[in-house]
């Protein structure tokens, strides 16, 4: 299974969770996909002479691999 599939899976699961169980379940699935979904390498954004995380704005320097303010996948390639 890839992470994309794991996350739909998960999404997936969450409306019968929300029927079927306590919030604190589907709160913990939420907690999940938004994990998952940082393991999914993302371009930063470029902004001027600094690129940002596409996840939190946070200013990354060229090269790094995750963000070290939230751990977002970084790829640099283009």
């Amino acid at each position: 299974m890839t992470t994309q599939e794991a996350i739909e899976t998960l999404k997936l699961m969450q409306g019968q969770i929300e029927w079927d169980y306590p919030m604190e379940y589907a709160a913990a699935v939420d907690m999940a996909v938004d994990a998952l979904q940082k393991h999914i390498p993302r371009k930063p954004i470029p902004d001027g002479y600094k690129d940002k995380c596409p996840a939190c704005g946070l200013i990354v320097k060229f090269g790094e691999h995750y963000c070290k303010g939230c751990g977002q996948k970084l790829r640099w390639d283009e």
